[in-house]
């Protein structure tokens, strides 16, 4: 399941997670709007198999001071 959860306006994104968690056995994708350390740490716990990362690493907001697309998703990396 590919689940856009940060881009929900009407649900908490972590609600609309865990209720996708426990209603699949699947594996559980999220993308949109995921741009900070602490959002995929809290999609980990609420149990997602993966998650997708474009246009905060393209903006270069993940890390400010790194420049590079590589330097950026090499951040990313980290937090896994």
């Amino acid at each position: 399941m590919d689940l856009l959860a940060h881009r929900a306006t009407d649900a908490d994104p972590l609600d609309l997670v865990r209720a996708a968690r426990a209603a699949t056995t699947g594996r559980l994708v999220v993308a949109g709007g995921i741009a900070t350390r602490t959002q995929v740490r809290d999609l980990a716990e609420a149990g997602v198999d993966a998650f997708t990362i474009g246009s905060a690493a393209f903006a270069g907001s993940l890390r400010p001071d790194a420049g590079t697309l590589r330097a950026q998703l090499a951040e990313v990396g980290a937090w896994c």
